[in-house]
């Protein structure tokens, strides 16, 4: 078998020291780069294209996801997740990282997960793998921002072979589709992985309400609002978009709109 090439990011000197030391042992790897950050990752993963990165996750200035998130899908290696704080696991395997090490991990832990990282190599089915990560960093740093304060600030959405971020103020409204939501962004639609009732809860609430069990509208883009036949409402969006109202929805909705005079 070809060497396996990898390299370690980790902020903390000792961190990095450890993991090489393990890993010098092992004569089908090779070290190809440290790195103290994960700006410096993205580079040396995109020009030195390694099989398997030791990455830390808690980083100043870009931890670990965000690094990830920086890649398109083809770029991603495989990825171990080393770091001293178990708040991140389910996070991790959520990304879909091959495994996760939480220090101080000792010898037999380290090579379990050496050697689940040669297995996959063997399997030859790494696209899939790729695939899989991407999807996962997008909702991973959605969850992350949102973890702060339990409100989200920005959306990491998937698109074509990478992550790009979505500011709330962006949106126009949200509409259900199926297991996803769909934010509306002027021109661009994007799908996330949200049910409507979780995205009531996560949006700001003087920014955004809830018209109809399929349909979350942002307050500023409010054009006007009509009665229709049946004693419901339209709203008509500053762009022309049209989107009813469930009677439901409506007592609340004008007494906001009030309060926003």
């Amino acid at each position: 078998m070809d060497r396996i090439r990898v390299i370690i990011v980790d902020d903390e000197p000792l961190g990095r020291s450890r993991i090489r030391t393990l890993l010098e042992k092992e004569v089908d790897v090779e070290i190809i780069a440290e790195c103290p950050n994960g700006r410096l990752a993205v580079k040396h993963i995109r020009t030195d294209r390694p099989d398997l990165v030791f990455l830390d996750i808690q980083m100043p200035g870009m931890d670990g996801f965000e690094a990830l998130a920086q890649l398109e899908s083809h770029e991603i290696p495989l990825i171990i997740f080393a770091t001293a704080y178990d708040e991140y696991a389910i996070r991790a395997f959520d990304v879909n990282a091959l495994d996760y090490l939480l220090k101080p991990f000792d010898r037999d832990r380290f090579y379990d997960a050496l050697t689940r990282a040669r297995q996959k190599i063997r399997s030859n089915r790494l696209a899939e793998y790729q695939e899989r990560v991407h999807d996962g960093v997008a909702e991973a740093l959605t969850s992350k921002e949102a973890d702060r304060s339990g409100i989200v600030r920005r959306f990491f959405v998937r698109t074509i072979g990478r992550v790009e971020i979505v500011d709330i103020e962006e949106i126009d409204w949200i509409g259900a589709a199926g297991n996803y939501a769909e934010l509306h962004a002027g021109e661009n639609r994007h799908l996330i992985r949200e049910t409507m009732s979780a995205l009531e809860n996560r949006l700001p609430r003087e920014r955004f309400i809830r018209v109809h069990r399929s349909t979350i509208v942002n307050l500023d883009r409010i054009g006007r609002f009509d009665a229709v036949p049946g004693g419901r409402l339209q709203l008509t969006l500053r762009d022309g978009t049209n989107l009813m109202v469930s009677r439901g929805y409506g007592k609340a909705l004008r007494q906001l709109i009030r309060g926003k005079r």
